[in-house]
């Protein structure tokens, strides 16, 4: 990332609040059923919530359990970071973005740049492609389960959003053959060129 990535505009009077968004993943029957992300956005750029749920496509979910991997939880508590990303690049592009994990693993990942984990860290290098294409910067906080507002919403359950009147979006995911290994680096690459 050091050798490719481009350089960062950081401003020293943020002229905005930061956007704030809430990421869950669940795994279902012990970590082997399906797995379902959800995601909470409250951005100053916007005067209602924005929220998605939904069922992780077989194909990359398929990926992860390759080589008989049956837990599949810190991937499915990233991923929501990195559709966050791809689904409101509007309300994310060149601000501050606090995201709130209920799950240490993933907010250490997601801290340190890193996993021995191949599929978490294609993952983590997919979502810094992303932070350097928005120039948003992020931070990575705790947040209780039971404080998480996207706990329903990783679980299909979006009455509260609803009733709130937020806006539900179909998220953006990356497809499977993004996330295998040396894909990401290639972006990298091509981001560096251009």
């Amino acid at each position: 990332m050091l050798e490719n990535a481009p350089p960062r505009c950081l401003r020293a009077k943020p002229s905005e609040r930061p956007a704030v968004v809430f990421v869950d993943g669940a795994v279902a029957d012990q970590g082997c059923g399906r797995v379902i992300i959800g995601a909470v956005l409250i951005s100053p750029r916007s005067v209602q919530w924005h929220y998605f749920g939904c069922e992780v496509p077989d194909d990359i979910t398929m990926l992860w359990r390759a080589g008989g991997s049956r837990q599949v939880i810190g991937q499915a508590e990233v991923l929501p970071i990195l559709a966050a990303k791809l689904t409101w690049p509007q309300l994310l592009r060149n601000t501050r973005v606090l995201f709130f994990v209920d799950n240490e693993s993933a907010r250490f990942a997601m801290i340190r740049a890193g996993s021995p984990v191949d599929t978490t860290r294609q993952l983590l290098l997919q979502s810094f492609v992303a932070d350097w294409t928005l120039n948003c910067l992020c931070w990575f906080a705790r947040v209780p389960t039971c404080a998480n507002l996207a706990d329903e919403p990783s679980r299909l359950t979006f009455g509260r959003l609803e009733s709130a009147h937020a806006v539900r979006h179909e998220p953006s995911l990356p497809s499977a053959v993004t996330l295998t290994s040396g894909a990401v680096e290639q972006q990298l690459e091509a981001l560096a060129r251009s």
